[in-house]
């Protein structure tokens, strides 16, 4: 399979008017904002996406672009796989003015050209519906004390908040001062 079979330039306009519909996939090599995010070199975002002229009015799109995204659980560092699924629909204006005329229930998307990156568009709506934490529904959480290097007393004495010296955190500096006196008499 090859790597995209969408185009990465469209003309919202042109395929507006024509009422093109869009399916296809798009490789995650060609998202390098999402695949930055994914622990996996490779995937396939599957997108299928319908052009058409609301209200004659303006071109829109409505679609769906998914992938499963390979991520790393925040709980226990392990992969777990997040679905990602953007549900698109936009309406394309040529100006701010016009963004402003749209009603609320519509999204707005300001073209500045005739042509646009499909590859940009589907981009930004996935990194939208990325998670903020990516975990395991369940899992348990990585422990980082047993990774940390410290001899078990020393671990047992980190948890506690002591270091065997005192429970003042400026035990260690009292006994510098003491040396200090004892070498100067």
């Amino acid at each position: 399979m090859p790597d995209s079979t969408l185009p990465e330039q469209i003309k919202p306009l042109k395929l507006a008017k024509k009422g093109t519909s869009l399916n296809g996939v798009v490789s995650l090599e060609k998202l390098p904002a999402i695949k930055l995010r994914s622990l996996e070199a490779d995937g396939l975002v599957r997108v299928d996406l319908d052009f058409d002229m609301r209200d004659n009015r303006y071109p829109s799109v409505t679609g769906l672009a998914q992938i499963n995204l390979g991520m790393q659980c925040q709980r226990c560092l392990e992969p777990v796989v997040s679905e990602l699924r953007a549900e698109i629909s936009l309406d394309f204006v040529p100006d701010e003015e016009a963004a402003e005329r749209l009603p609320e229930a519509y999204e707005p998307f300001i073209l500045g050209d005739e042509e646009i990156s499909l590859y940009e568009l589907i981009e930004q709506e996935l990194i939208l519906r990325l998670p903020i934490v990516a975990y395991h529904d369940q899992c348990d959480a990585y422990d980082y004390r047993k990774a940390s290097g410290f001899s078990e007393p020393e671990q047992i004495a980190v948890e506690e908040g002591t270091d065997n010296l005192d429970e003042n955190p400026f035990g260690v500096l009292a006994q510098l001062k003491g040396k200090l006196k004892s070498s100067d008499d």
